[in-house]
């Protein structure tokens, strides 16, 4: 007996020794919406916060540069219009460069990767432009954190308002047509998965499918603006609330059909517990 737990012993070392991560595993829990992270070890906050600053500030510009190039080939810009539009996104990065940091530097804090520290000033609470954090990996003394600002770039008032000073009524004209026409598509994308959702569930004939894609398309009209949706994600926001509620498809479908989401809710609503995929 003796002997088997000193192996068992030995084993446990052995993988400790060469294999860290099972002495200190990184974890996450959250509770009352707050995220704990722990098993990171010593993390360096500023260099944790810097390795953010360095990946946004690519996604960013990169962004804005596209953008950029989109309206000089849509809308016929000078180069003079160009430069202008270029210094204007760097201004904006800047400025989701400076919030972004803060609230880093508060979710750093607050999940418990780095202790506060006893002289730290009072932590700012409420953004206009709010970051949330999604998912950390260990990196060599700081850790690589993945984040996504809840507003648009394309969203930004000072961005919009630039580029309205910079193009004529007439280039202005053809931006909001592009843009427009552009996250209608995002629109006819959702609208085109919620059927597919829909039919699976309920067998629709081709005219019921035209018939619940003309209803809903004409109900989505007033929520496509210049800014939104900006992507598919965004187009779900309205159009899967739409299927939800059984109102607006019982002009479409069959007694059956519609008894039989009936019971499709009633399992849903009955669900729970845990589960799993493979």
């Amino acid at each position: 007996m003796c002997v088997r737990i000193l192996e068992r012993v030995c084993v446990v070392l052995l993988l400790v020794l060469c294999f860290p991560q099972f002495a200190s595993s990184q974890g996450v829990s959250i509770n009352n919406g707050r995220v704990r992270l722990t098993g990171f070890g010593d993390v360096d906050a500023e260099k944790t916060i810097e390795d953010w600053a360095d990946r946004e500030r690519v996604a960013t510009t990169g962004e804005l540069n596209l953008q950029i190039e989109l309206l000089t080939e849509i809308c016929g810009l000078s180069e003079g219009e160009s430069k202008k539009l270029k210094l204007a996104a760097m201004t904006v990065s800047q400025r989701r460069l400076v919030t972004g940091r803060k609230q880093m530097r508060q979710f750093i804090y607050e999940s418990g990767l780095v202790p506060l520290p006893p002289d730290a000033a009072e932590i700012q609470k409420t953004f206009d432009d709010v970051l949330t954090p999604f998912r950390a990996k260990k990196g060599d003394g700081f850790v690589v954190i993945q984040t996504r600002f809840q507003q648009a770039l394309n969203e930004r008032p000072l961005w919009g308002k630039v580029i309205k000073s910079t193009l004529s009524p007439a280039q202005y004209r053809k931006y909001d047509d592009h843009c427009r026409n552009r996250n209608r598509v995002f629109v006819d994308a959702s609208v085109s998965q919620s059927l597919a959702i829909l039919d699976a569930q309920v067998f629709l004939t081709a005219f019921q499918q035209d018939a619940i894609r003309k209803s809903v398309t004409a109900a989505m009209l007033p929520t496509i603006t210049l800014q939104r949706p900006s992507s598919v994600g965004q187009a779900d926001q309205n159009v899967r609330p739409w299927f939800g509620n059984r109102d607006h498809l019982k002009p479409f479908l069959r007694e059956s059909q519609l008894k039989r989401l009936v019971k499709i809710d009633e399992v849903q609503k009955a669900g729970g517990g845990v589960g799993w995929s493979n």
